[in-house]
């Protein structure tokens, strides 16, 4: 295991941060993974942009003022109406038989399969 230090500067100045994740060659990549070796964060083709990689989640760990930007102006989270009938699916029929259809599809058919075989397998409200 091998650690990194990487120097950033942050609104207060230069501060000497310690970099916990860790980098391991996979054949002919590159993989980051977290401090514990449990999460892969990443696989690069390069060293180098495995450790440009590294200095994007150290800034982003430390710096609170960061907000979202989504490209596409949508709301997260913000749902669709009339998606599932849009792309051409149906949420009748029984969990097995979605999670079937779900399979068979690809694309946002199969998405929308997939999310009404987990809406009807949720537990419902007292």
């Amino acid at each position: 295991m091998r650690i990194f230090e990487l120097i950033e500067n942050f609104a207060d100045g230069k501060k000497k941060e310690t970099i916990e994740e860790t980098i391991r060659k996979q054949g002919d990549k590159y993989v980051i993974y977290s401090k514990d070796g449990k999460k892969k964060l990443g696989t690069y083709d390069s060293r180098k942009a495995a450790e440009k990689r590294l200095g994007q989640i150290e800034y982003f760990k430390h710096n609170e003022n960061v907000e979202e930007n989504f490209a596409d102006g949508k709301k997260k989270g913000k749902s669709r109406p009339g998606r599932v009938k849009r792309a051409g699916a149906s949420c009748k029929g029984s969990v097995t038989s979605l999670r079937k259809k779900a399979k068979k599809y690809s694309g946002e058919r199969g998405k929308m399969y997939h999310w009404c075989a987990n809406m009807k397998s949720g537990r419902k409200k007292k």
